[in-house]
Order: structure tokens, then sequence, then C-alpha cells
């Protein structure tokens, strides 16, 4: 008789296996007859019922190298998934992993890649050529650690460079990190299209406290615009805004202010909020190097002169304060700008010709660095624990 093995994170179909529902690699029951793979069922493997140790290893092994065929469901890029097996750091990329700027505040960014394709996106996931995903084992044991050192508590922000509802273990990966110790809040950082009452209350049950929502208009054909969506739909979104306010979690939403565009929706933005009891906290949309470039910026001072205006008209109550950011412990930067290192290349990078180093317990994006097993660069980037370095070799 056939029996049932399931492996973590993984569904198996007819013609393909998928990771955390939004990664796949191809597969099929050809493919896995030599493991004494029968068949499928309920999307888990059937196998014969004297299916040894012996015979799940070489099973695994066989799994382990499919993984290099792993692409996203979303786009067919090519993906990684980064996990604890990898023995790599967590810190020293700006697009995935930890980020500690050295204040109570830590951001987590679990995967890449977003369903939307907004005309004035800062990271532009477009110009990328692959995307990450990480195990949520792996995230917070390498958070636990980090938190050791925190003498305040912190506040944690997922806020992926995408679309963090992509993540679907992201209820389990919540849970996980509010169980820590100094641990003071879980925010999320979301475009809101994928959120459902469901959803919300998973998320809620899990530990989170705040969802900042990127909503940047309430009229819908400027919203298929402005998300470079046609599916996108205003309603449904605050609809779901408000369900989460009913289950206890906060909501402030974050426009992006296009100044010529949607200013005069952001100030029907804040009059819902104002109305409904809800936060606002509009950004002023900035051109980034590897961002999306369709819009003219204004200065700050342009923008908080409008933003100062559309407070005195609707009043203050609407408008989030300031994120309360104090300095804190981080771990000590081992890399000198403008030195020159020999940094071992572990994975392919986010960009073209780009490579991804380990040295030090950081992770180093390295300029012309694909390709090659150890890289010889000199460091250009050491901020923050964010580290970049040129490849010479």
């Amino acid at each position: 008789m056939p029996k049932e093995i399931a492996f973590k994170y993984l569904r198996f179909y007819e013609d393909k296996a998928t990771l955390m529902h939004h990664f796949f690699f191809p597969l099929n029951l050809k493919e896995l007859k030599d493991f004494r793979v029968r068949g499928i069922k309920n999307n888990n493997l059937l196998v014969d019922d004297d299916f040894q140790a012996r015979d799940e290893r070489r099973l695994e092994f066989f799994i382990q190298r499919k993984f290099n065929e792993l692409k996203t469901l979303l786009d067919k890029k090519p993906a990684i998934y980064l996990h604890s097996g990898l023995n790599i750091p967590l810190i020293g990329l700006v697009e995935v992993g930890i980020i500690d700027r050295g204040t109570n505040v830590i951001e987590i960014r679990p995967v890449t890649g977003c369903n939307l394709k907004c005309p004035f996106c800062s990271v532009s996931p477009e110009k990328r050529e692959r995307n990450f995903i990480i195990e949520p084992e792996f995230l917070v044991e390498k958070l636990k650690a980090l938190i050791q050192i925190k003498t305040k508590n912190t506040k944690i922000f997922i806020n992926s460079q995408g679309e963090p509802l992509l993540y679907a273990p992201l209820a389990y990966l919540i849970k996980g990190m509010k169980i820590q110790d100094k641990i003071d809040s879980i925010n999320i950082v979301t475009n809101g299209t994928l959120l459902t009452e469901n959803k919300l209350e998973e998320l809620k049950r899990a530990g989170l406290d705040t969802l900042y929502v990127s909503l940047h208009t309430l009229d819908k054909k400027k919203a298929k615009k402005l998300s470079g969506s046609i599916d996108i739909n205003p309603e449904r979104i605050l609809s779901n805004i408000l369900y989460a306010k009913e289950q206890g979690i906060k909501v402030v939403l974050t426009p992006v202010v296009i100044f010529g565009e949607n200013e005069k929706d952001i100030e029907k933005l804040a009059r819902f909020c104002a109305e409904k009891g809800l936060k606002i906290a509009p950004q002023n949309y900035l051109r980034y190097k590897f961002g999306e470039k369709n819009y003219q910026q204004r200065d700050f001072d342009y923008f908080y002169n409008w933003l100062n205006n559309l407070k005195q008209d609707i009043g203050e109550k609407a408008f989030q304060l300031p994120l309360s950011i104090e300095e804190d412990n981080a771990p000590p930067n081992p890399f000198i700008k403008g030195k020159v290192e020999k940094i071992p290349i572990v994975l392919p990078g986010f960009f073209k010709h780009e490579g991804i180093g380990s040295l030090y317990g950081r992770l180093v994006s390295i300029i012309n660095g694909e390709g090659k097993k150890t890289a010889k660069a000199r460091i250009i980037r050491t901020k923050h624990n964010i580290i970049a370095a040129k490849c010479l070799n």
C-alpha cells in the first residue's frame, strides 16, 4: 500500500512542484520513478510502503538539485531559496534579508518580487534578473541572535523590496518573531491588493500590530495607471483596511505623492482617514538610481509646504506622527570602504553581471562578480552594514 510523504513548504503537481505557493520548479512523475515515487496525493508524494530512510535521502538530494531550476510563478524569473543549509549570513544586502541601521528598528525582507508594476516604483523589480525567498526558520534564527545585542525594545518592519504578502508563510514568520524577547511591535508595509479577511485574521492571530498600506488613489481608473495592473480594486482594498481596523490592527495609509498626478486624490484619502479613524502618512515621490523615473520629483520644501496646508485643512489628527527611532547597538561593521578584499562568491546577484559574496559574516553585493568563484574586489559601500564592492579581476 503506497504511503504519503510531505516536504515542508513544497506542494507537488503533475508538471511541477511549488515552493511557498509563489515559486516553482518543473517536475514530472517520470523523473521521480527512479526514487520509488508512485504518484501524487493531496499535493504530497506517494511512495512504496517499504520506502526506507536511504530512499528518502536519495529523493531529498534529487529535490535539492531541482532547486537550481526554481522560478517565480508571477514573472517566470529565476529564483533562489535562501535556507539554513547554505550556511550564509543574512545581513549585508539591501534587497533581501535583515537590515539593522543601528536603531531600535530592524527591517526584515523575506522575499523579492511584486504583483504590481507601479510606474513610480523606487526599486523597479522589472530591472532585476532574479528573485529571492528565505526560509522562515532561518530568518527567525538570525533575528534571534541579532536581538540579543539590542538594549531597547525593537520594532520589526517587514518591508520587502516588492510585496511581502507574496511570502506565503508570513503569519508563521510573524509568530516566530513575536515570541522573541525585546520585540515591541511587528509592522508590514504592503500595497494591500492581496489582503483578504481570512488573511487579516491570520496575521492578527500571529501578532501583527500595524499595517502600512501604499494606496495612492481611490479612483479606479487612476489606480490602474499608478499600479500598472488592470485588476486593482481600491474599493476592495479599502474594505479590507476597515476590516483590519475592526480586528484591532492599526492601519496607516502611505500614499506616494506625485505632484501633477494624484495630490488631489491624496486629499480625498486624508479625508477618508479622518472620517474612519485611520492614519495617513503621505510620502514624497523621489527618483532613485534603480527605480522608475517616469515622473518629475519635487523638493522637500515644496512637499512639506503642501503637507502642512493639507493638515491645516483637514486637521492633524488623521496624520501619523513620525516613527520614534532611537539609536541602539548594531553588529560591528567588519569592512573598510576602499579596501580590497578577496571575497568568495556564493550566489548570483539581483542584477546582470552581479555576484553575491560572503565574508566576515556579511553578504556582499559585487558588481561584475557574476560567474566567479572568488572576487578580488574593492569595497565601495559599508554604511549600515549594507556592503557593496566592485570586482577588479
